[in-house]
Parts: C-alpha cells; structure tokens; sequence
C-alpha cells in the first residue's frame, strides 16, 4: 500500500530528530511522517453533502509499548493515530480505504508492524506468563482517549471493538469476552494540542479480583441510578 507524505510532515519529523534536510529518515520516522501526514490531511477536511467532515483515503495507527511499564505487573499500550467517533464511523461505507472495513484492518496493520517492530518486548512479555499468566486470562481494561476536542462517551465504541480484536492477536489478552476482560468507564482527555492517541492499561488479576471488582461496579452503577 502506498501512502502519500507531506513536505511539511517529513520537515516536522526532521525538526524533531534534530535532522538536516539532506538527511533520509529511517523507516520508523518515515512512518512516523505518513502518521502525521494523514492526521493533517484530516485536519484540512472535505465536507460531505451533510457537512460531516470526511476522513482521509486510508487510515494509519501506530503501536507502541510503554517500556517503562515493561518492570511492573500493568501493562500499557499506546496507539497513535486519529480514531473516528462512532456517527463519522456508520456513514462509513462497509468496504474500501475509506471504509469501515478499512479502519478495523488498520488496527490490525499497526498492531502486526508493533510485533514485528518490537518483537524483544513481546518476547519479554512471554517470559512472564508463569509470573502473571499472560495472556492475561483476566484482565481489567481501562481506555484512555485523547482528543483534541471532546467526545462523547458513546462515541467512543465504534473503536473499541478493533482495539480488543488487537489485543488479542498480539497475545496481551486470552480473549475478549465479557467473561475475560472487564472495561470500566471510558476515560476521555481533550485539548487543543493534544495528538489523537489511545491509552490502554492492561491490568492482571486473579478470577476471585474479577469478579469482585464487576460485582462492585453493577453494585455503583444501581445506586448511582
């Protein structure tokens, strides 16, 4: 697949590597440009006949590990690249770059280029299996959002779906079940020089922990109603 980089977008990746322009960039700063190229490009905006601001022609996630979490029992993925809200998502067509079928695919895309990319990290991430059996059979899941403009909850779940359709493939989590995985309330972070990015705070536990923690959720969620 081809994707198309802008001049201003490879001379912001420069700028931060501290590059002169008769400098190549290395394939990950040169990904790195084509995030950044498609995020502006969404920016700039094409209006429908609805006025709903249209998405570039494919979409682009970026996987990344936070090694710092790499010592302790959490895990936390970050995802760079700019997800939709769920009204931009349904008048998506189903098949195309510019589809719904494509925006689940380019999770799997970045997810694939993470493992391969970092395939140390997974590799360290298997020798814990006997310390906090991972793939984490149960796992509490809490999504970060970040965006430059605030969203409603609700539209954050077109996303969802594709993220723990990831996780599972690259092994962080045995399945997505609701009897495996829990997901509390949705974080959201806005503001105007925030990049789009999602947080994800993969946390192990024991069955008994589960199941305690969902029981307590449904208790506060009955009194809060």
């Amino acid at each position: 697949m081809s994707f198309n980089v802008s001049i201003k977008a490879i001379n912001s990746i420069r700028k931060k590597y501290g590059l002169n322009k008769s400098d190549s960039l290395s394939s990950l700063q040169l990904r790195e440009a084509m995030l950044l190229s498609s995020s502006l490009g969404r920016e700039k905006g094409v209006r429908h006949n609805n006025s709903q601001k249209q998405v570039a022609k494919s979409f682009l996630f970026r996987y990344e590990i936070d090694k710092s979490s790499l010592g302790k029992k959490d895990v936390v993925l970050v995802v760079h690249g700019k997800h939709i809200s769920k009204n931009v998502y349904e008048r998506l067509p189903q098949w195309g770059k510019r589809s719904q079928n494509g925006y689940k695919s380019a999770f799997k895309k970045g997810a694939d280029e993470c493992y391969l990319t970092q395939k140390k990290v997974f590799d360290y991430l298997k020798k814990r299996t006997l310390l906090y059996h991972t793939p984490f059979e149960y796992t509490i899941i809490q999504y970060t959002f970040v965006n430059p403009r605030s969203r409603d909850h609700d539209n954050q779940y077109s996303t969802i779906k594709p993220l723990q359709d990831t996780l599972v493939r690259l092994g962080l989590i045995i399945d997505d079940k609701q009897e495996n995985i829990f997901v509390p309330d949705i974080e959201e972070v806005s503001g105007k020089n925030d990049d789009y990015r999602i947080i994800i705070k993969l946390s192990p536990v024991s069955r008994d922990k589960f199941l305690s923690i969902k029981n307590m959720y449904k208790k506060t969620r009955i009194k809060a109603c």
